[in-house]
């Protein structure tokens, strides 16, 4: 038998699932490892915590979910398995060299194209070029002369927010409407991380019909900056890693690649003109009051959270963490106590529900977290106010995408595989694209479902069945007391946001298009009323999604 590593059956995706939970605090050991020969490297050596390697990523094929890869491998050899395939040309190589009576087949059709990093500094070349002519003089001097303290509150600028020539601000906006001290709202000054790579001048523009008030990093930052910005990752030796392993693996070879693949990383960029933004304030002798971050400990959060325990140590930082995701396989959103010695972390972190405070702490009870409303999820709490519509004949099917385009792709693809189904002509397949999704690259595969676009609470309460990936959606559904099914990834960590939440009988899982048609059958015998009792529904509702109120919401700023 052989065992296709780029894409699982379903015992084994349950498996690697399951090996991404278990395995975090080894691979937690393995990045302070590597950080100990980068830490005295050279003279930016302060910013070397900001390379990738260390960022606890947990993408879908990421190098923590690669590391898993190979422990799956080292499960499946105790059984006999010795025959793989798989289109890493590196894991073949760390496997055949532990394991040399093992066959391994090569997929060569997945390259990485020849010019990709040639065609990544470009990018990021302009990019940097777009923020250095985006500098305001005037707009900087006003802030400097106004020489009293203010409150600095993160958001982001990145195309899908700008919409009919305006601003679709997703993140921290509603924190002054909802904000009951009146007198900190002139303090504040929001500062747009930039995930745009176009001038910036329109965007400003229409952004300050939100936000009153902005402070941009262009605006203070130096060229030196940006220099060191954009070739950091160039001068990131990779030769310097010797004798680091993983579950028994040497994994040299599977570092430098990563490292390698990694020499033109936005997030890195981003995160070092986060550092020297503060190191710029300070030197403009810049009072601030008050931080507030947009929190994932994503290397840009790690930049940010650096640059502000260096430079303004005295002034608090609160990492607001405004969501709820699957945080068993997700290792970066359980900040560690080598994170926090290396001042990457924020001086307190606020999170949607009291429960998520027990999660987050595991791996550092010395956490100072706080819980504040659930902003993005108050309208859970106002269900009786949606009028449902009267239901069509047929049955419906509501699909709805995540922000992880790769996600996307997946279940379109298995959707099309059983769109004609005869057991589907029942029923309306309605698919909820994501403010992320690219449309220009899906149009093909979409054109036969019906595009869903209404008021998001009305469609899920008058949806028969949900379909999700690893979107918080899939929460709020369970929550309403509808059945949802998870389509899980076979090429990746499946992102559960259900998974410590509730029972696995309380949701499905599909790894294929028959084990999706299975489920739906399954949900159609019980005439899609929901298992869960109603009071089950709403102590999830209560750990994870807190209801607004002034207690609470002066977290912000106290």
């Amino acid at each position: 038998m052989t065992i296709n590593l780029d894409n699982l059956n379903v015992e084994n995706c349950e498996l690697l699932d399951s090996l991404c939970q278990k395995k975090q605090s080894s691979y937690a050991n393995l990045i302070k490892n590597i950080f100990d020969i980068y830490k005295s490297d050279h003279k930016n050596a302060d910013l070397n915590i900001l390379h990738p390697v260390f960022s606890k990523d947990d993408r879908v094929k990421g190098l923590f979910y690669r590391l898993c890869k190979l422990s799956l491998v080292k499960i499946l050899y105790k059984k006999n398995v010795k025959s793989f395939f798989t289109s890493d040309k590196v894991l073949a190589k760390i496997i055949k060299k532990k394991y040399q009576d093992v066959s391994i087949k090569l997929n060569k059709k997945n390259k990485i194209k020849i010019f990709s990093k040639t065609l990544n500094f470009a990018k990021n070349f302009f990019y940097i070029i777009n923020l250095f002519f985006a500098k305001n003089t005037k707009r900087k001097d006003e802030i400097i002369k106004r020489n009293e303290e203010i409150i600095i509150i993160e958001t982001f600028y990145s195309k899908n927010l700008f919409k009919n020539n305006q601003f679709n601000e997703q993140y921290h906006h509603s924190i002054i409407n909802k904000n009951t001290k009146s007198n900190l709202k002139k303090l504040i000054y929001f500062y747009p991380i930039i995930l745009i790579n176009a001038p910036l001048k329109k965007y400003i523009e229409i952004a300050k019909k939100k936000l009153e008030k902005q402070i941009f990093c262009f605006d203070f930052l130096h060229f030196k900056d940006y220099f060191v910005a954009l070739f950091f990752s160039s001068f990131f030796d990779k030769e310097k890693i010797r004798n680091i392993f993983f579950d028994h693996y040497q994994v040299d070879d599977l570092i430098k690649s990563f490292i390698n693949e990694n020499r033109q990383n936005r997030s890195t960029i981003i995160a070092i003109l986060n550092y020297y933004f503060f190191k710029r304030l300070k030197e403009q002798d810049i009072k601030i009051k008050l931080i507030i971050d947009w929190y994932e400990n994503q290397i840009i959060d790690k930049g940010f959270n650096l640059g502000k325990n260096k430079f303004y140590e005295k002034v608090k930082c609160k990492g607001h963490m405004g969501f709820v995701t699957d945080f068993g396989t997700s290792a970066r959103l359980k900040p560690s106590i080598f994170e926090q010695k290396q001042k990457l972390l924020p001086d307190e972190i606020l999170v949607c529900g009291p429960k998520i405070k027990k999660i987050i702490c595991q791996n550092n009870n010395s956490l100072k977290v706080k819980v504040v409303p659930a902003l993005r999820n108050q309208h859970l709490y106002e269900l009786n106010k949606v009028i449902l519509k009267k239901r069509k004949k047929k049955k419906e099917l509501l699909v709805i995408f995540s922000a992880d385009n790769d996600e996307t792709f997946k279940i379109l693809d298995i959707l099309n595989k059983i769109k004609n189904d005869k057991d589907l002509y029942q029923y309306s397949i309605k698919v909820r694209l994501h403010r992320q999704t690219p449309k220009s690259k899906i149009q093909d595969k979409i054109k036969d479902f019906i595009i869903d676009d209404k008021e998001f609470m009305s469609s899920l309460l008058i949806a028969d069945l949900v379909i999700v990936t690893g979107s918080t959606a899939a929460i709020e559904a369970y929550i309403i007391g509808k059945n949802v099914i998870i389509i899980g990834n076979t090429d990746g960590v499946t992102k559960n946001p259900l998974r410590d939440k509730t029972s696995k009988n309380a949701y499905r899982v599909c790894y294929n298009e028959f084990q999706l048609l299975n489920k739906i059958k399954y949900f159609e015998n019980l005439k899609f009323r929901s298992t869960i009792k109603q009071k089950n529904r709403q102590k999830i509702l209560k750990e994870f999604f807190k209801k607004m109120n002034k207690k609470k919401m002066d977290n912000f700023f106290n």
